[in-house]
């Protein structure tokens, strides 16, 4: 896992790691880095080094947090970002960027532990993995790289975001029924479509009459899945709330 911490105040940012890092539930393996401005975490971004949780000031000389933290969700949508500010007049705009939580400066030792529990959580269940067995072969898929899940008869198969040569994705089969994966992958943003297909909503970019278009984020079109008529507005519905959950 890795943590950003983003102010332009050295010993806040010093007290901050500190805290973070006697929050005994903290992974053992954590990289905390340290930013003093949003023009250095972007900069950071822009090589293509992305970090898990990210604990941001707004007020900031040169690109402040607000400016910063939308660049950071053009490039990430997954980073759990988490404001921090001396006044809350700023909350208001800061849920435009989808940020996770606040803090109000100074936060106390147990808001930023309870803060990062749940940062922690959210983390957790974005990388959930799928454990796929066939024959004598092993392979754990994590949620997010999963376009979606087909179902038939007694097997089922994973199609992941990775192409072969041919262009096609990547799939991975396992015997097994589709009602196996369709509970526990409901908890990880996946929607039941039809009886044969699961599809992860992080890739939908049309639900049409009978049909769910599945891209990705350059908008490079990788799948067309099945809808069954009947699941229709449960699809819809579900997808509205996956949306207003990520503030789009």
């Amino acid at each position: 896992m890795k943590i950003a911490i983003c102010d332009d105040n050295e010993m806040f940012r010093e007290t901050l790691e500190k805290t973070l890092r006697s929050f005994p539930e903290l992974p053992g393996k954590t990289l905390i880095k340290q930013f003093s401005s949003g023009d250095d975490l972007i900069e950071n971004y822009n090589t293509g080094n992305h970090f898990d949780i990210i604990f941001l000031d707004i007020e900031m000389p040169g690109r402040n947090g607000l400016e910063t933290g939308n660049e950071i969700r053009r490039q990430d949508e997954d980073a759990v970002i988490i404001f921090l500010t001396s006044f809350d007049q700023y909350i208001y705009n800061s849920l435009k960027i989808e940020v996770f939580d606040y803090l109000l400066k100074p936060a106390e030792n147990h808001d930023i532990h309870e803060v990062l529990q749940r940062a922690l959580t959210k983390y957790q269940r974005r990388h959930c993995s799928v454990e796929v067995k066939w024959q004598e072969t092993r392979h754990i898929l994590q949620a997010n790289n999963i376009v979606y899940v087909e179902g038939y008869y007694e097997h089922v198969t994973f199609y992941t975001n990775s192409r072969n040569d041919d262009g096609s994705l990547q799939k991975y089969k396992c015997v097994a029924k589709l009602d196996d994966y369709a509970v526990k992958l409901s908890s990880y943003g996946f929607l039941q479509c039809h009886q044969s297909f699961l599809v992860n909503m992080k890739y939908i970019t049309d639900i049409g009459k009978r049909t769910i278009t599945l891209s990705a984020k350059n908008g490079q079109e990788l799948a067309q899945v099945d809808m069954s008529t009947r699941k229709k507005q449960d699809c819809l519905r579900e997808y509205g709330k996956y949306l207003a959950r990520r503030g789009i």
